[in-house]
């Protein structure tokens, strides 16, 4: 084992390490014990002066620059085993390190662990005597290694892939010879060539997971094609059915402009407000309306139709089981859903949660579109959407792309019912689910034997809008308590979860 001297740390290869800081004279344990279950490693404090973050283990000959420190070794009877090198080694690293791209996909572990194939086998390749080049091929694998370490060791999606177990074989040949041979000792032919067979395996592994990945990716994207593509043939199909009976085209472009883009929408809106777009006089709009009518049958349906039409909403989950059994199933499209409550009771923690999850796939209980977010007391964190969007294993950078955030101070309660009306509209002919958070206030005429009574704020205008309102208060410790407060379908009970739902 490679020991401290009195005044320079050798060029490392340790059965356990330690962790340096940058500040001079700091004193800190080594993390040395929470390395393996099965080693106990070394206890070593160390005072040092000079700076590097860590003391990394891959040495590939003078990888460091010498380093004035002072420790005290305490020996290990099972210091000398192999695995105990290999261990510390692979725990060196922080396991809830990133990797420089933050995401944690399967094509960040690709990308990651094709990287270490890479500079492994470049470091592999280099002529140690050319000293120079050998350092920066030595110090890029390092830097591979740790980064992949320290974002994938421990994440059950990706230890058992092959490329990861044969990797992990590589690296472990190699931290297994120089634990035995020391630090110095040149690496025979014999060992060289197993490690680069591993490489050579895990590069076929990961080259076949990453043509899976790419077939997934323009799958996805030809659905998304498809998508929009179907977009525009139904909007050209309503103009062409508009235009059959009688629509100039002109007006149906006025229309669209306006922002109105179904029947449905058209109908939603009254005279009043569409003889106000420019262009369409009382006359224009009576015939606009009559042809409406006949193509959406816009009057009474049957049970039957109803029937129908709520096949299509979709159930958007809250991230929280308990939650989603109390909605049954989650945040339903086509409606309002309000929750109130008093501040941090979990409203705008679970409004955050549902940026995330309305972008998950329907077959992940998902609503596999984007979020419009209107903020009216800038209380959105960009920075509380990654961890939540890591835990679903989606990419953060692109979770956020698709939240458009709109931030508004100037929403007063005289324009609260237009307002509400339109979201209505929305829900209705988009088929979206609308999800709004609202205040409590004191409720002077709660009586005397309720303690502390509130009542969302709004009054009646508010509380006939939402199609579900829910309560929202604080329970013991981190839980929150959300109880179904008014819903046509759904009895009133409660439901227990943590703070980060």
């Amino acid at each position: 084992m490679t020991s401290f001297s009195s005044s320079k740390i050798q060029p490392p290869i340790y059965n356990s390490v330690d962790r340096i800081t940058p500040e001079k004279e700091y004193k800190l344990e080594s993390t040395c014990h929470v390395i393996h279950q099965e080693i106990r490693a070394n206890r070593r404090h160390m005072l040092a002066s000079g700076g590097i973050s860590v003391v990394s283990v891959l040495s590939l000959n003078s990888i460091f620059p010498p380093l004035v420190a002072w420790a005290i070794d305490e020996p290990n009877e099972q210091e000398e085993k192999d695995e105990s090198l290999v261990g510390a080694f692979k725990l060196l690293f922080d396991p809830n390190e990133k990797t420089k791209t933050g995401k944690v996909l399967p094509k960040a572990y690709l990308s990651s662990a094709r990287e270490v194939v890479k500079t492994l086998r470049e470091s592999l390749k280099e002529d140690p005597k050319d000293m120079a080049k050998f350092r920066r091929t030595a110090d890029a694998a390092k830097e591979s290694i740790r980064e992949f370490f320290g974002s994938w060791r421990g994440q059950q999606a990706v230890a058992n892939e092959e490329s990861y177990i044969v990797l992990e074989k590589a690296i472990r040949t190699l931290a297994g010879f120089y634990s035995k041979a020391g630090p110095s000792a040149p690496l025979p032919e014999q060992v060289k060539s197993e490690i680069i067979n591993n490489l050579d395996t895990a590069d076929k592994f990961l080259s076949e997971e990453m043509s899976q990945l790419q077939l997934v990716e323009r799958e996805e994207i030809d659905e998304e094609e498809d998508l929009f593509e179907a977009i525009d043939k139904y909007l050209r199909i309503v103009v062409r059915t508009v235009t059959a009976h009688g629509i100039n085209a002109g007006d149906v472009k006025k229309l669209q402009d306006a922002g109105i883009y179904t029947c449905n929408g058209l109908m939603m809106h009254t005279k009043k407000n569409l003889t106000g777009i420019k262009g369409l006089s009382e006359a224009k709009v009576d015939k606009i309306c009559e042809a409406a009518e006949k193509l959406v049958n816009y009057g009474y349906i049957t049970g039957s139709d109803a029937l129908l039409k709520r096949k299509a909403v979709v159930k958007i989950t809250t991230g929280s089981q308990a939650l989603d059994e109390l909605l049954g199933g989650g945040i339903e499209t086509l409606q309002i859903t309000e929750a109130f409550g008093e501040f941090r009771s979990g409203k705008t923690q679970l409004a955050h949660t549902l940026c995330v999850s309305t972008q998950l796939p329907t077959s992940m209980k998902g609503g596999n579109g984007k979020v419009a977010y209107i903020d009216t007391e800038g209380t959105f964190r960009p920075d509380r959407i990654v961890p939540i969007a890591e835990r679903f294993g989606m990419d953060p950078g692109a979770v956020l792309d698709n939240v458009m955030m709109l931030l508004s101070h100037s929403i007063l309660l005289q324009k609260l019912a237009q307002m509400l009306s339109r979201l209505t509209k929305i829900a209705e002919e988009f088929n979206v689910a609308v999800y709004m958070t609202n205040q409590v206030i004191a409720d002077p005429a709660g009586g005397v034997f309720i303690s502390d009574p509130k009542k969302p704020a709004g009054g009646h205008v508010l509380a006939h809008a939402a199609t579900v309102r829910l309560m929202f208060r604080k329970g013991k410790g981190e839980q929150r308590v959300c109880k179904v407060f008014d819903a046509p379908n759904l009895p009133e009970s409660e439901a227990i979860s943590l703070q980060t739902i």
